[in-house]
């Protein structure tokens, strides 16, 4: 038989089988598939294959595209630290970063095909160790003392109180971008006419306030802006107004932590003044 005929006879017998509808005309036909498909294996364009150029099939999107966002990569670096003026010592300091990882999830098994990876986004340095501390008032200022020892006239740094990446506990939560770190001191010292930084203890409430409100407010970019305009600032002011902080009561509570200071670090009678405006230093007034 020709292959022709073969062709023909082959057409007949599709035509006759049982579940295929007729043509309905010259150049159409409804044809009808029954299977199994809990036994059947379907593998699409495995790893890319007939994709359009500089793309590959993403088993994410489910089809060819460019390079899609694969992971994001936590990194960090070193930075710069110094005590800052006033204090003597040494410290370290780092700050985080990340950047995404572009590319594709191949069949069948999502492994990645890695495109390029984007540009690192690098947070503010905060320190991570100090053994910053305050350099003691000259011997002879003011009312004199004991050689080397601080006297009447003379300063005492409020060890308690953070006003810089340079003071130990600057960076308390890492995750918290010095942003924050930077207007919430900023927010202390703009009240009343103390101008005084915050205390340790209370840095780092307000800090694990904003990062408790930063999650409520989910995991997008601008979660922590949100959770500081919408909630931490104005509730950190609230405060401030209802304790007498931004009034006669802040000056009146730096002058309270001095004397503390004073007794802490010279003994049960030394007394010593808040120097307005400082954020931290105390005026020894007497030992």
């Amino acid at each position: 038989m020709d292959i022709g005929k073969r062709c023909k006879a082959m057409l007949l017998s599709l035509l006759l089988l049982p579940g295929v509808t007729h043509a309905v005309d010259a150049n159409h036909a409804d044809i009808l598939l029954s299977t199994d498909l809990n036994h059947m294996n379907v593998i699409v364009n495995p790893g890319g294959s007939g994709c359009p150029s500089g793309q590959y099939w993403d088993i994410g999107q489910g089809g060819c595209t460019t390079e899609v966002i694969l992971r994001t990569v936590s990194v960090t670096q070193s930075c710069a630290c110094d005590c800052g003026s006033g204090a003597t010592g040494s410290c370290s300091s780092q700050q985080n970063g990340s950047y995404q990882v572009f590319g594709w999830r191949l069949p069948t098994a999502g492994n990645e095909l890695v495109s390029y990876n984007g540009p690192t986004s690098w947070g503010g340095c905060y320190t991570t160790s100090s053994s910053c501390a305050a350099i003691p008032a000259d011997p002879g200022t003011g009312g004199g003392g004991p050689p080397g020892q601080p006297a009447v006239g003379g300063n005492l740094y409020i060890t308690g109180m953070i006003c810089s990446s340079s003071d130990a506990g600057y960076g308390y939560l890492p995750e918290v971008d010095s942003t924050y770190r930077e207007q919430l001191i900023a927010l202390y010292r703009s009240w009343g006419s103390g101008g005084r930084c915050p205390e340790t203890s209370g840095y780092q409430n307000w800090l694990r306030f904003l990062v408790t409100n930063a999650a409520a407010a989910g995991s997008t970019p601008f979660a922590y802006a949100t959770a500081w305009v919408n909630t931490v600032k104005p509730t950190v002011d609230a405060s401030a107004t209802a304790n007498g902080e931004k009034g006669p009561g802040g000056l009146i509570g730096a002058n309270s932590i001095c004397n503390d200071e004073a007794v802490r670090q010279l003994g049960g009678t030394a007394h010593a003044e808040y120097v307005v405006g400082s954020g931290n230093i105390c005026l020894i007034t007497s030992l």
